[in-house]
């Protein structure tokens, strides 16, 4: 491929900003020149977070348009549900099933939408959806949910494996590598 676009988006806490720049290292090592956003919205009280990477021989701009976006990983289905104009009709979705209710849930002014994945299917989208959250408790860390989603991605793209291991190894301290490196074989199997 020429160029590669991803979109990254969940709520803070889900490890949004580590997984983009954990697929920039990745394609860096690869031989790409890479552009990352981020945008933090709220993070810190749960609010939703984007961050988009670009891939190419040669990026211009790290900036995505609606229709664009060859993969969109989603850690959180609302969110899947609020970026998924940005999906190419073509491109691959990959979500986890966490469904983390807004502030404005919460406060009791909406209703969390219980039909979300069942509207994008009927859209046509191509996508995966994983129960994260329990595959990140089997493997014994429920913050790896964005290293399985990871791992997920990795089976569509042509990057050699050890370079997603050599990433894993200098993006996260040394006292997470044997969890975060087992989440990600977890998410790199999963069928």
């Amino acid at each position: 491929m020429d160029k590669i676009d991803f979109l990254f988006v969940g709520v803070g806490g889900q490890g949004v900003l580590t997984a983009s720049r954990l697929v920039s290292s990745v394609g860096f090592k690869s031989g790409y020149d890479v552009k990352l956003t981020e945008v933090h919205g709220m993070a810190q009280r749960g609010g939703s977070v984007e961050s988009a990477v670009r891939l190419a021989k040669k990026v211009h701009s790290p900036l995505l348009s609606k229709g664009e976006v060859d993969f969109l990983v989603a850690f959180e289905c609302l969110e899947a549900a609020r970026y998924l104009e940005y999906l190419k009709p073509d491109g691959k979705l990959l979500v986890s099933d966490e469904m983390l209710p807004p502030l404005s849930v919460i406060s009791g002014k909406a209703e969390y939408p219980v039909d979300i994945m069942d509207k994008i299917k009927d859209l046509g989208f191509d996508f995966d959806l994983v129960n994260a959250s329990k595959l990140a408790k089997d493997v014994g860390n429920p913050k790896t949910i964005n290293i399985i989603m990871m791992g997920l991605l990795s089976k569509y793209l042509d990057i050699p494996e050890d370079l997603w291991i050599e990433s894993i190894k200098e993006s996260l301290p040394e006292r997470l590598h044997e969890i975060n490196l087992k989440a990600f074989m977890v998410g790199r199997k999963y069928e």
